[in-house]
């Protein structure tokens, strides 16, 4: 993505460590909007029991504080799980706190590329295109539509929008815009994965799938049983795999070109240079690593770790900050940028001072949790729509923090990475003695970080973290 890595990244601060807390849609974009860990905001999965755009407090979240503080507020694109989807949520309403709603109504039209529908201020439109993919956009879109038919593939129409709504804004009072692409999410109909852009379909067909350390791990001993219990993935299912990557990978390049479309809109508008812009992600996902050919949700690195890109006046050009960030620090710090009175609900803070000195650093821990396998038991009774990929379901607590990773799951399993020197947590230190102390020390934590509000997530840690015995000279 070189439109994205330069305009974005090159021209301001990437936070190499940032982390979705519950690395699932509809709970991580609720922390987006409320800067709360997902016990607190109580949107616990994507389904309409326990989940969903049903869950949560529409009331208090980002559009309703920042609408508050004199700003236009306008979303496009994707939304929370079951938005408009009835009998869970009318497809015309419009949730308190938005200026302009251009939003995907109902699930199809957050899962196909072609044939969705929007909410435009509570109108719905006709589908852009056929559900059945059988018309795809021709040649020459988006830059020189076709007439009378357009253009019509998602990412570039929530593009299109988003551009128009910049002019319109631009220049003018403050204005805040969330625009959420679907892709790189996987659409219905076959090939596996995301439908790509006309232009881009085919693009990355030759380059192979990457197999990091973990992928499909071969001494998973020091896993817990339902890892341990997976065989390895064969043939079909790298097939598969592959597959799936290549079209997330060639999905993202329309998303790259709506990053210098906007980017440009900007300029063009005279805001560029008094704006900041963000890029992220709400979850990773896995390919094939740890035995997971298909999944998120799960607390390892493919996961919970994501990109976040911003620029923005008084920061540095191509600056790095390594320290700890997550999904509940974006509302405090986009807040906290637009000089909104503070939250004091909100669990997260801003992360501006850090971007504004990329070296500094706290000792802040990030709570990583997971309620997927507590909703699906619900859902399944209703015959409802689960988590949305196969894989291991099961919840957890963890804490990152330092260099290290401490998760314990339901039912008593327990993993412990140092990931200064396993990035790629191949070894789990949870039987290690020389971890001990550490062990220790993460567990203490994690009970009072598990259930914490507020102040209580903010705080950083009073005590250092223990180092393992072999760092303080023990032999071997």
């Amino acid at each position: 993505m070189p439109n994205t890595l330069g305009l974005i990244g090159g021209e301001g601060v990437t936070f190499s460590r940032y982390y979705v807390s519950d690395p699932l849609c509809c709970p991580s974009r609720a922390t987006l909007l409320t800067g709360a860990y997902a016990h607190n905001h109580g949107v616990l999965g994507n389904g309409p029991l326990g989940g969903g755009y049903a869950a949560l407090d529409k009331r208090e979240n980002l559009a309703v504080w920042l609408q508050d503080a004199g700003y236009r507020t306008i979303h496009i694109g994707k939304f929370l799980n079951y938005y408009g989807e009835p009998p869970f949520s009318d497809p015309r309403e419009v949730p308190p706190g938005w200026s302009r709603w251009e939003t995907l109504a109902g699930e199809d039209s957050t899962h196909y590329f072609y044939g969705y529908r929007l909410n435009v201020d509570g109108t719905l439109t006709e589908r852009f295109g056929d559900l059945g993919y059988s018309r795809k956009d021709p040649a020459g879109c988006p830059q020189d539509p076709p007439e009378p038919d357009g253009c019509k593939y998602q990412t570039d129409e929530l593009t299109r929008r988003a551009v128009d709504q910049i002019a319109e804004s631009a220049p003018g009072g403050p204005f805040f815009l969330s625009l959420d692409y679907v892709a790189p999410h996987g659409d219905y109909p076959l090939p596996d994965g995301p439908e790509p852009a006309t232009r881009h379909d085919g693009s990355w067909a030759t380059v192979p799938l990457p197999r990091p350390p973990g992928f499909n791990e071969r001494d998973v001993s020091d896993k817990p049983r339902w890892i341990r219990r997976a065989p390895r993935i064969g043939a079909y299912l790298l097939g598969r795999t592959q597959t799936e990557w290549q079209n997330e990978i060639e999905s993202l390049r329309a998303v790259d070109d709506g990053v210098a479309r906007i980017v440009e809109a900007l300029r063009a508008g005279g805001e560029l240079d008094n704006t900041y812009v963000f890029f992220t992600s709400d979850n990773g996902f896995f390919s094939g690593e740890h035995r997971i050919h298909r999944a998120k949700y799960l607390p390892y690195e493919p996961s919970v770790r994501v990109p976040l890109l911003v620029r923005g006046p008084g920061l540095s050009p191509a600056a790095r900050s390594a320290e700890l960030a997550a999904n509940v620090d974006l509302a405090p710090t986009i807040l906290d940028i637009a000089g909104a009175a503070p939250v004091p609900s909100v669990d997260g803070r801003s992360l501006m001072p850090f971007a504004r000195n990329p070296e500094l650093r706290s000792r802040r821990p990030i709570l990583l949790e997971g309620f997927t396998r507590a909703v699906e038991a619900a859902t399944a009774r209703e015959g409802r729509a689960h988590a949305s990929i196969s894989a291991p379901i099961r919840d957890y607590q963890g804490i990152r923090v330092g260099p290290y990773k401490y998760v314990r799951y339901a039912g008593g399993a327990k993993e412990l990475y140092d990931l200064r020197d396993d990035p790629h947590e191949l070894h789990s230190r949870q039987s290690d003695p020389r971890y001990r102390d550490v062990k220790r020390f993460l567990a203490r934590r994690l009970r009072r970080l598990r259930l914490c509000g507020g102040e209580g997530c903010r705080s950083g840690l009073q005590a250092r973290i223990p180092q393992p015995l072999r760092r303080r000279g023990v032999r071997r």
